[in-house]
């Protein structure tokens, strides 16, 4: 902008060297066409003053023009600080001004987000509850379409429940029929079984009550003399040595006084219970022995001649001390009379098991002496005394 000024009075200025120059030419002129007419003497003088009132003149122009550049250079200078001055006011204006305009803008800008904030939760109030109409409205729809869906489907269910009921109905009908004709086959089959199986039963049961007699009779007897099978109330009565004599029949008076105490015991224990002692068929008493012959151990499964000789004897000898005490039993001048001695003896029969029934002897003592000792000779040396049902094979 200074230098615009600057050129702006340079031209100011050639202007007006112009225009003196140019009125100065016209006097020149004037001055000539007078000089003409006068003396060319005076022309000259003329003329020479001229040049130096020109030249006064150019001088005083000179000094007039510097003076109006300094001027005009003051001037400008004042205007270039007063336009400074401006600039840095307008500059200050316009700082402010943008601030302001930046602080607006700004708080325009907040405001506008306010608003776009509010606008925003307002749509998506909005949205939420076209959402939840949406909802409800679907919610509604499908309550009716499943309300729909649940009566037709109930009434299927009821008529296929319907259905189902006849048909189970007919099939129940069907089944109870059937199965009441089964029940009454049943029924007659158990009728025929029970009433086949009522001898075997009470029978059971009369087993059961004469075992029970006998463990109540002979609960005092040590089981070394006195053995009761639980199950089959067989009576094992275990020879002492003083019994019998070895290879003897004849009792002693030892085993006669045991006999006196323990037979009436038996009697009393089969036929002491009436409803039981009606199923009593028969009785038996056995002679055991045990596999001993000649004072050496016994194969009981040998089939040897030797061992059917040892087989015979013993067979012999049970059967000569079972029928020892049989006729003991019922010598009434040995025994005396006791309760059920006539039905006792009318049921009793005589049976020999020799060593047949006997525990086996171990491999290493067959042959070899019989000490009793590792072998329990006692043991297989018995009568038994067993009853037998009529309903038992």
């Amino acid at each position: 902008m200074l230098a615009a000024q600057q050129n702006d009075a340079a031209m100011e200025y050639e202007d007006i060297l112009a225009r003196i120059e140019s009125e100065h030419d016209e006097e020149l002129k004037k001055e000539v066409v007078s000089i003409d007419k006068e003396k060319q003497a005076e022309l000259d003088k003329t003329k020479t003053e001229l040049e130096v009132a020109l030249n006064v003149k150019k001088s005083e122009l000179v000094e007039q023009q510097e003076r109006r550049l300094e001027e005009v250079k003051e001037e400008f200078e004042k205007v270039i600080s007063s336009t400074e001055k401006m600039l840095a006011n307008s500059q200050d204006a316009l700082v402010d001004a943008e601030l302001k305009r930046v602080d607006g803008l700004a708080k325009q800008e907040a405001e506008l987000d306010r608003q776009r904030q509010v606008e925003v939760a307002k749509v998506q109030w909005e949205l939420n509850e076209q959402a939840a109409r949406e909802a409800a409205k679907l919610r509604n729809e499908k309550q009716v379409a499943l309300a729909k869906a649940d009566q037709e489907h109930q009434g299927d269910l009821a008529a296929q429940r319907s259905a189902l009921e006849k048909e189970k109905a007919r099939a129940l009908s069907d089944k109870e029929q059937t199965f009441t004709d089964k029940l009454d086959q049943q029924k007659q089959l158990l009728a025929e079984v029970s009433e086949e199986l009522a001898p075997y039963v009470q029978a059971l049961e009369a087993k059961k009550k004469i075992i029970k007699e006998l463990d109540a009779n002979f609960k005092d007897f040590d089981t070394s003399a006195v053995q009761i099978d639980p199950k089959t109330g067989k009576v094992k009565l275990h020879f002492q040595e003083s019994y019998f004599a070895l290879g003897s029949h004849k009792l002693s008076a030892e085993m006669k006084r045991f006999l006196r105490i323990m037979i009436p015991k038996y009697a009393r224990s089969i036929y002491g219970n009436k409803d039981a002692a009606e199923h009593v068929e028969s009785l038996n008493i056995s002679g055991m022995a045990s596999p001993i012959y000649q004072g050496v151990y016994i194969d009981i499964n040998d089939k040897s001649p030797q061992s059917e000789k040892a087989r015979k004897y013993n067979m012999a000898l049970s059967n000569n001390r079972a029928k020892a005490l049989y006729d003991f039993i019922f010598d009434e001048g040995e025994m005396g009379d006791y309760e059920f001695r006539s039905r006792l003896e009318a049921d009793m029969s005589i049976a020999a098991l020799g060593f047949q029934n006997a525990t086996p002897v171990q491999d290493k003592l067959v042959g070899k002496p019989a000490k009793c000792i590792e072998y329990d000779c006692k043991q297989e040396q018995a009568t038994v005394l067993e009853f037998r049902l009529f309903t038992e094979e």
